[in-house]
């Protein structure tokens, strides 16, 4: 009986270490940051600020047009599929020279964002007004 108890005990720490994949971070944090309901917001800090190009993807991006608007291949198939056939989520992608450094979906009612996309945008040029409707939060990018 105690060997049956170590073999399920390995094998449940086992399929847990497999299943602990990257901490989600980028949904988490827009919904802090977002909490107070703030007028504008600015998505610089996003992930520690350790990215040097923001890449926000919608509902039914393709992994052709994710790849160029990334200017280079998305590793990531199944995030790329996901996007391609989902209207309730975005995909934020933190980029640092060619890597992705961070990439998520968001789903819309977390935050959805007004204006054509994709976009892909520096630290300095990710600052969006707010406008609060009933079901969540929309970012327009700001000019400047």
């Amino acid at each position: 009986m105690t060997r049956v108890f170590r073999w399920v005990f390995a094998l449940a720490l086992f399929l847990a270490a497999g299943c602990s994949g990257p901490q989600a971070t980028i949904q988490p944090e827009l919904a802090t940051q977002l909490a107070s309901r703030p007028s504008s917001i600015d998505l610089a800090s996003l992930h520690g600020g350790n990215w040097d190009r923001l890449v926000i993807v919608g509902p039914y991006t393709t992994p052709e047009e994710l790849d160029s608007v990334l200017g280079f291949h998305f590793g990531d198939r199944t995030l790329a599929d996901s996007i391609a056939r989902s209207d309730g989520i975005n995909v934020i992608i933190l980029v640092s020279a060619q890597t992705v450094v961070a990439a998520e979906t968001v789903t819309r009612s977390v935050v959805d964002f007004g204006d054509p996309l994709p976009l892909a945008l520096a630290p300095n040029g990710a600052r969006f007004s707010v406008t609060w409707v009933s079901n969540g939060p929309i970012l327009h990018l700001t000019e400047g």
